[in-house]
């Protein structure tokens, strides 16, 4: 097993997804005994959700005339945007996809349609979408199902265990940070409810009390989600999408989402943050590409206070001291009670100069 195959399997999955094929994604015999004996390749990547994570468990269903689950992966990256990979499927398909790397499929006792859409309450319609969030609770009846004991391999122990993620939403004017770290991203299907779950938390919660925000500010490029404001001067803009589309190749330059908010920032001469569903990419005025990035489901309290610090100041701090919360003192300002700690893991510590 690959250093790089073993530590995705070590990530405990946040969410879980069904993928759709057909016939002509069927893997052949020979074709799974070959993924099993050559090295974990990238290349091999389904169609999937622009919230997938790494680590997130996949289950991939085919349709008629099988019309059940076969096997299992772990996804291997974050979901990238591609209009040039062709689909395998016996009929058309919109190109304009996104795609999820996976790791070795692992071959499950068949679960039906019948008994899949029983375990998700009779809602399931399989048609439109080519992936589909399953709640923690359906996993766990899937396994059920899928899963011989007897036959169970340390390959099989490692890709299928269930998701950590809460498929319960919070409330986002209570929440705390291990509830908004534990946060699945599949139930956030909407920019909107990025914003009310993750944003507006974060911002509410991270931001000093001399900042203040406001909501769809009209711009000559657009329409920006929020600005941040200090003293009635604009410091920053933030753009939220569901899916944050970054370039495979490291090339932001080449991302929508990435030219969009570097188009707000530019025109205001401020920073900018790109923040999805768990992801937030920090950027320095005119920067060419995110100089930090922090994961939601992973982010410590020092993490959320980069958050404060970094977002309203108007550059990026030195490299190498991306991991140190950055925080900009007035004059004579006593450090706060965040600074003056370690580490914290709650979420009323960061609240306590917050702002709150």
């Amino acid at each position: 097993m690959s250093a790089r195959l073993k530590k995705i399997l070590a990530i405990p999955p946040i969410n879980a997804w069904l993928l759709i094929g057909d016939e002509a994604s069927f893997p052949t015999e020979g074709g799974l005994r070959d993924s099993r004996r050559r090295p974990f390749s990238p290349d091999d990547f389904w169609t999937g959700s622009k919230q997938t994570q790494p680590g997130d468990l996949l289950f991939f269903y085919f349709m008629a005339p099988r019309k059940a689950i076969h096997f299992a992966s772990r996804a291997a990256s974050y979901p990238f945007f591609d209009r040039e990979i062709g689909v395998n499927a016996d009929r058309p398909v919109d190109p304009n996809q996104w795609w999820v790397e996976y790791t070795p499929q692992v071959e499950l006792t068949p679960v039906p349609f019948a008994e899949l859409s029983d375990l998700m309450g009779g809602h399931l319609i399989l048609r439109g979408k080519p992936n589909h969030y399953i709640p923690p609770a359906v996993v766990r009846g899937i396994l059920d199902r899928a899963v011989d004991l007897d036959r169970m391999t340390e390959m099989n122990r490692l890709v299928l265990q269930e998701p950590v993620g809460s498929a319960e939403l919070p409330d986002p004017a209570q929440v705390l940070l291990a509830d908004w770290k534990r946060m699945a991203d599949g139930p956030l299907k909407l920019e909107r409810q990025v914003e009310q779950y993750v944003v507006d938390p974060l911002l509410r919660l991270a931001l000093p009390k001399r900042l203040s925000i406001q909501r769809q500010y009209r711009l000559k490029s657009g329409i920006a989600d929020y600005v941040v404001f200090e003293s009635g001067s604009l410091r920053s803009v933030i753009e939220v999408k569901v899916g944050v589309r970054e370039p495979r190749d490291g090339d932001w330059s080449q991302s929508p989402d990435f030219q969009q908010v570097s188009r707000y920032a530019r025109e205001l001469d401020v920073a900018a943050a790109l923040i999805d569903c768990n992801r937030i990419f920090l950027i320095a005025p005119g920067g060419s590409a995110p100089h930090a990035t922090i994961e939601r489901d992973r982010a410590t309290a020092a993490d959320v206070m980069k958050e404060r610090g970094l977002l309203p100041l108007p550059a990026a701090p030195p490299s190498g001291m991306l991991g140190s919360v950055q925080v900009a003192y007035e004059k004579g300002e006593e450090a706060p009670k965040w600074k003056r700690m370690q580490e914290s893991s709650s979420w009323e510590s960061i609240c306590t100069d917050a702002g709150r």
